[in-house]
């Protein structure tokens, strides 16, 4: 049977989240691995050593949070909306590859040498029909 078609907007909602979590959705695992690990990287390059030293609890990061520069914030906003974009994407992607063949009644995959659907039964027009 044929991949399922993604919703992109669930795609880019789960990568605000947390970044990768859209990809896994999308179960593109390689970008999910790329986009996790480019949050921790931006977090290690740039979250100031002595913020993280003093965390030693749950209460101490929301402290820590709220004591980052400004800078860091951006830098990590841009991971984020980067990541969020690039689900987007992929999904659109995706369903692009998915819906060239499909049939219109029962919308599953089709083949192209048959007048008529060989799940439903339904007769193919030539407007219907997949292009060769």
């Amino acid at each position: 049977m044929g991949r399922a078609r993604k919703r992109p907007g669930v795609a880019a909602g789960l990568a605000v989240i947390y970044p990768g979590l859209g990809h896994v959705y999308l179960r593109a695992w390689a970008g999910a691995l790329l986009w996790a690990t480019m949050v921790a990287l931006t977090a290690v390059v740039f979250v100031p050593e002595e913020i993280i030293t003093e965390i030693r609890g749950v209460g101490d990061v929301v402290a820590a949070v709220s004591s980052l520069p400004p800078e860091t914030y951006l830098v990590i906003a841009g991971v984020v909306v980067l990541n969020v974009l690039d689900a987007y994407r992929t999904a659109k992607q995706a369903n692009a590859a998915v819906s060239g063949t499909r049939c219109p009644h029962c919308n599953r995959e089709l083949d192209e040498e048959l007048s008529f659907c060989h799940w439903c039964t339904a007769e193919l027009r030539a407007e219907n029909k997949p292009s060769q």
